[in-house]
Formats: structure tokens, C-alpha cells, sequence
């Protein structure tokens, strides 16, 4: 289970977003001199607001509430503080990466499911 200091470690922390977004980019160091390396530095960032932070299914989960998402893109989010519950120290900094390609919430259907739904309204399910 995770700490609970992560949590307060990371509360008001912002998400980065935009097309050349990536996890970690602050440690890229080496940048070859190509087109479209500086293109990709050249590209617009934003930023999206961190609303709330929680642990969650005994610690084993950690919940961020944010904004909403404006931009169907890749977002980063650099997490400090990882570490087990009741271990010394400040914990390991972790960077992650996601975009809204699996992303579900309440009141959402993938169309293929709502399509799937209705053809198959009806029918008996397979034996066996």
C-alpha cells in the first residue's frame, strides 16, 4: 500500500498536455539537431489543474481528481513521494503518461458498444 504522504506531496500539482507531450521530458538532455525535434519543442503546452488526491482500495490505488480534459492528447504528470506505507525516506518521483483512448466514465459508451447493444437486442445467449 502507498503512503499517505503522497497525497499531501502532490496536492495543486499540474498536468502538462499537448501533442509532443511525454512522460519525463524534463530529463531529456541530448536533443539531436533534426526538424522536427525542434518542431516538437516548438509545439503548444498547456496545463490542467489537479483538483484532488486520494488513496484508495486500502492504499493500493492512488485517485486523481482533475479539470476537465479539454484536448483529447497526451498528458504527463510527474508523482513524487511513491513509496510503501510507514517507509523512511521521501519516496520515489514517478512520471506517467496517459491520453483518453481507454478512458471511461460514468455515462459514457464506446459507439461500437451502444451498436453492439442494439443488434444483438433480443437474441439468446450462446450455450455453454
Amino acid at each position: 500500500a502507498l503512503d499517505e504522504a503522497v497525497v499531501t506531496a502532490n496536492a495543486g500539482r499540474e498536468i502538462e498536455f499537448g501533442n509532443a507531450v511525454s512522460a519525463a521530458d524534463r530529463l531529456e538532455v541530448l536533443k539531436p539537431p533534426y526538424a522536427i525535434v525542434a518542431r516538437q519543442e516548438a509545439a503548444p503546452r498547456a496545463r490542467l489543474a489537479s483538483t484532488g488526491w486520494r488513496l484508495a482500495d486500502g492504499g493500493t490505488n492512488l485517485v486523481v481528481t482533475t479539470a476537465p480534459h479539454v484536448q483529447r492528447t497526451r498528458h504527463a504528470l510527474t508523482v513524487d513521494g511513491i513509496k510503501i506505507r510507514g517507509s523512511s525516506g521521501p519516496g520515489a518521483r514517478v512520471d506517467l503518461e496517459y491520453d483518453l483512448s481507454s478512458a471511461a466514465f460514468p455515462g459514457w459508451e464506446p459507439k461500437a458498444v451502444v451498436l453492439a447493444a442494439a443488434e444483438t437486442s433480443g437474441s439468446t445467449r450462446p450455450a455453454g
